[in-house]
């Protein structure tokens, strides 16, 4: 998985979670998988506060039903958090690392 960002990287954490819920609601994030992680960035928006526009015009959702990585979805964008999650077929070993230019987020998710 690979997030990109327009200017500087936000903070961020990877969490394994028994279920991904959406931030501010608390219910929970329909996502295919078994296992879930919970991506949170901190001073991230998936909208411009000076336009009001979206920065982020794709699906709050997809299914892409690779070996290990079955879904991913939009879980809270809110107060400068954004917060996404990924459903997995099983449980099993990721790494998060940063790159630049542009800004990106990557999560390597290990196959089962």
């Amino acid at each position: 998985m690979v997030f990109q960002f327009a200017g500087k990287l936000p903070s961020y954490t990877v969490t394994p979670v028994p279920q991904v819920v959406g931030d501010g609601s608390g219910k929970p994030v329909t996502i295919a998988g078994k296992s879930f992680l919970k991506v949170t960035f901190r001073g991230a928006s998936a909208v411009c506060p000076a336009t009001g526009h979206a920065t982020y015009p794709g699906p709050a959702a997809a299914t892409p039903n690779y070996a290990q990585l079955l879904g991913l979805a939009a879980a809270g964008d809110f107060e400068g958090y954004l917060t996404w999650g990924i459903g997995l077929a099983a449980k099993g070993g990721y790494h998060a690392y940063t790159l630049t230019a542009p800004s990106r987020v990557v999560i390597d998710i290990s196959r089962p």
